[in-house]
């Protein structure tokens, strides 16, 4: 019993020391590069923003996300970068999916990695897929440059299929085409998690072909599908339409 009792008392007081040595780290030297790295990453990213769309002679094809991940917690304006989750919460474990116009990869890799089982992620500009394989590969994640328009899916082959904001760089006709696609990559019980921006007036900002102006115009769009949920965010400047589709029955 003694001995119990000595090693008892020995482990609390190492538990003790490490503890008192660990929180002098944490609010001193600590602290203090935590909150330096913080403002580090935000003004890297606000110069990378800077140099991508404002000082660069040519006009990026994606954004990097990475830019309202750390600008988040000093710009509460930023949080429409989670709004994936509203995807990811329709994603089992296990799950396949196809992540179109993916960008920087970082929605593939933040979002859905740690649970898929498989991802394909498609975008069709060089420079974009060469900096997704870099900054976000995983074992899971395979990016590729492709066109939507003429790259093959394999039918029935996914679980979720998810495109966000790339829906309004493609014509009205353009979309029909690609829904089709979707239709037949998607399982029988599978979905189609669509995001997009709507926007007061047509424009074509942003290498934009056709922006969706009209909720209902656009809902007209989602032939041989039907709509299980429905979300209208808000934010100070825009709005987002986020739909989760299944395919009809019948």
């Amino acid at each position: 019993m003694k001995t119990i009792l000595k090693k008892l008392i020995a482990t609390y007081r190492i538990k003790f020391i490490l503890h008192t040595i660990v929180a002098i780290y944490i609010y001193t030297v600590g602290r203090l590069l935590f909150l330096f790295s913080k403002r580090y990453a935000y003004y890297h990213t606000r110069l990378l923003l800077l140099a991508d769309w404002y000082l660069s002679s040519k006009q990026p094809s994606s954004f990097k996300h990475e830019i309202n991940l750390y600008s988040w917690r000093f710009n509460p304006a930023e949080v429409e970068f989670a709004e994936l989750a509203y995807g990811r919460m329709h994603l089992k474990k296990g799950d396949t999916v196809l992540d179109l116009c993916c960008g920087d990869g970082s929605y593939a890799y933040l979002f859905f990695s740690d649970i898929a089982s498989k991802i394909d992620s498609i975008d069709y500009d060089v420079d974009t897929i060469t900096y997704a394989k870099k900054n976000y590969a995983a074992e899971n994640i395979t990016f590729t440059c492709a066109n939507l328009l003429e790259h093959s899916f394999s039918d029935e082959s996914y679980d979720l299929v998810v495109w966000t904001s790339g829906v309004a760089y493609f014509s009205k006709d353009h979309r029909a085409k690609i829904l089709g696609k979707i239709h037949r990559a998607l399982k029988s019980n599978g979905k189609l998690y669509i995001k997009t921006p709507i926007e007061e007036k047509s424009s074509s900002s942003a290498n934009q072909v056709s922006v969706i102006t009209d909720k209902i115009d656009f809902e007209s769009e989602f032939k041989g599908y039907s709509i299980l949920a429905e979300q209208q965010s808000y934010y100070h400047k825009r709005s987002n339409l986020n739909y989760v589709l299944t395919k009809s029955i019948g």
